[in-house]
């Protein structure tokens, strides 16, 4: 099936480039990107970390989130 679409400049001379370095043609390295790109999202799973919180809030009484400085002080002390 022949399509037309529209990409940038910057990308179509990388792809051409890629291309002519690798002795294949453009349709090729497009197919392959785009079948490779669709696996990819068919068969991505967002990953979750798994919730290893203390207690109710996840931080101890006192401990201010997003103070770096003091996270920093109160694993590494003195160091």
């Amino acid at each position: 099936m022949k399509t037309t679409v529209e990409i940038s400049d910057e990308l179509f001379l990388q792809t051409k480039k890629y291309a002519s370095e690798a002795k294949i043609t453009i349709r090729e390295v497009l197919e392959h990107s785009l079948r490779s790109y669709l696996d990819f999202k068919n068969n991505e799973e967002m990953y979750r970390l798994p919730d290893l919180s203390y207690g109710k809030s996840g931080v101890h009484p006192g401990i201010e989130l997003g103070n770096w400085n003091e996270m920093r002080s109160l694993i590494y002390g003195e160091r």
